[in-house]
């Protein structure tokens, strides 16, 4: 059969066909329930999942022994890295195509290296800064469609794509301030119960219709089963890909999402980008490349 390297190479390949497969559940979703509401039941039903999955790894006596500055790191981790981060790039899919949503919020790392500097006292590095402003111009040609960007072009749909990015980072971060601390697991199942709350607070806050004639749409039931799953799925097949490959490989292999979420967009709902804005999806793609490579040295 496959060897074990194999298997993790594939279950990276099914991890990005995943993300990318979320772009077209959040429009599913959206068929019946608010932004809000969608966002809600996902992570509630990670939350279950997780929990039952996890439920031997995770100590709730260390979780809340925690002290108060750690503690402002978990929930920065459940509100910023997770739920507004979720909502941020729901709202993305349903603004702008899945490639412009997919490419912009690739550059995650970039983000992680920016708060890097600032909150770990990282190594200024002058390669990083170079791709840092190649990226940006990337950036630019997808969110405007010219080859000299004006900031006026970008439409809601790229700056919420480029907001997830940087909620996201937020996630990194905030592993990287609780280790040994807390496990993965921990952190994970800590961030989902605050992500819950904060995602119910926000829907009650903003009003959000519910009906449960939702749930008569096949779209959205399905669309949600898939966004849960999506939760399990995703930490278990990572932690077992990161055994047998390298994290910058897999990081480099994760990339491949893009052309997924351009597949999805054109044969589901004929998008397409033009000459400039594929110009800057292999300028970003590329970026992003190297910078996996100059954080990894």
């Amino acid at each position: 059969m496959f060897s074990k390297k194999t298997l993790a190479l594939l279950s990276l390949l099914f991890i990005a066909l995943g993300f990318a497969a979320m772009g077209v559940a959040s429009r599913w979703m959206a068929e019946g329930l608010g932004n809000f509401t969608q966002v809600f039941l996902r992570v509630i039903g990670a939350l279950v999942l997780v929990g039952i999955l996890f439920r031997r790894e995770v100590s709730w006596k260390k979780i809340f022994r925690l002290r108060f500055g750690e503690w402002l790191i978990l929930f920065a981790i459940g509100t910023l890295g997770y739920a507004v981060m979720i909502y941020s790039i729901t709202r993305a899919v349903l603004l702008t195509n899945l490639i412009s949503v997919s490419v912009l919020y690739s550059t995650v790392p970039f983000w992680v290296y920016i708060y890097g500097l600032f909150l770990a006292r990282q190594k200024f590095s002058w390669k990083a800064a170079l791709l840092l402003v190649i990226s940006s111009w990337g950036i630019g040609m997808i969110a405007s469609g010219q080859l000299v960007p004006h900031i006026g072009s970008f439409g809601l749909g790229e700056w919420l794509a480029l907001a997830a990015a940087a909620f996201d980072a937020v996630w990194y971060m905030g592993i990287k301030l609780l280790e040994g601390k807390l496990n993965s697991k921990e952190i994970t199942v800590s961030a989902l119960a605050i992500a819950s709350i904060s995602t119910l607070f926000m829907a009650i806050v903003m009003r959000e219709p519910f009906s449960f004639m939702a749930f008569t749409n096949w779209h959205v039931v399905s669309a949600l089963i898939f966004g849960i799953l999506q939760n399990g799925w995703v930490t278990l097949l990572m932690a077992y890909s990161l055994k047998y490959i390298d994290e910058v490989v897999a990081t480099q292999i994760m990339l491949i999402e893009s052309i997924y979420s351009m597949c999805f967009g054109y044969f589901l709902y004929g998008e397409t980008i033009g000459p400039i804005q594929a110009l800057g999806t292999v300028t970003i793609i590329g970026s992003v490349y190297l910078m996996n490579k100059v954080q990894s040295t």
